[in-house]
Parts: C-alpha cells; structure tokens; sequence
C-alpha cells in the first residue's frame, strides 16, 4: 500500500510553511520536507508513517523506515531535495 503527505494539500500561508501538519513538540508546520509517499506493508501503516516522516525529517525518517520490514520511502526537500530508500526504484532521465 501506499501513502502520501505533503505541504501543498491544506496549507495556510501562500509560502506553504503552515500547513495541514504540526509537530507536537513545537506547535508548528516542520520546515525540512514538502512531501513524502511511503510504500509499506498495509494502508494503516502507510498513512501513519508518511505523515510521521514530515514531522521526522529525513535523516530521521530513512533510519526508522530501514528498520520497519516492507516499508520504503520517497522524500521531497523544500528545496528540491531528494531521498529515497534503497528499495525504491530509481527515477527515470
């Protein structure tokens, strides 16, 4: 199953830095990704985690989703960046 989140679905400011995503500890929309879809073992799994991985981070996202078996993630940067798992297919030129 798969599962997406993003900034751009509900936002707030034009600038999409408040959105439809808080992180509990601060009160605020996370700053570092614009978008995750995560392919996991089940639907439940999946939308936990991709909105989980926005509040997370990267760094932090790709370290927990290399220990949860079947799950694999594609991450957007608020400036272009892009993860992906190993088990992801590479993106075609």
């Amino acid at each position: 199953m798969e599962d997406f989140a993003g900034d751009y679905e509900t936002f707030f400011t034009p600038d999409f830095l408040h959105h439809h995503i808080f992180d509990p500890t601060t009160g605020n929309s996370p700053i570092e990704l614009a978008s995750t879809s995560v392919l996991a073992p089940n639907a439940l799994q999946a939308d936990g985690l991709s909105t989980a991985f926005m509040v997370l981070g990267a760094e932090r996202s790709l370290a927990l989703a290399a220990m949860l078996p079947g799950v694999d993630a594609l991450l957007i940067g608020k400036e272009g960046q892009c993860w992906r798992t190993p088990g992801l297919p590479a993106l075609a030129a």
